[in-house]
């Protein structure tokens, strides 16, 4: 495969992973992100709004489909 093809998918997978943060905002939803690496409750501290369900839900899916999980985090 060509540099550039690969350079593109590879583009594609994180435009897709970062779209984490249309879904509220970037602190809220790096909140999220952290506790389905299974760090931290994932709520954020006032007075940043809350996430809902539906975005939580949303960002649960969108690390799924990036294979993203918490096995993946490392230690140090």
């Amino acid at each position: 495969m060509p540099v550039t093809a690969r350079a593109t998918e590879i583009q594609a997978d994180v435009t897709r992973l970062a779209s984490v943060f249309d879904q509220a905002g970037w602190l809220s939803v790096l909140k999220v992100v952290i506790s389905e690496l299974g760090h931290g409750s994932g709520r954020a501290a006032a007075p940043l709004p809350p996430v809902s369900r539906d975005v939580r839900e949303a960002i649960r899916s969108i690390l799924t489909d990036a294979d993203v999980r918490a096995t993946e985090v490392l230690d140090g």
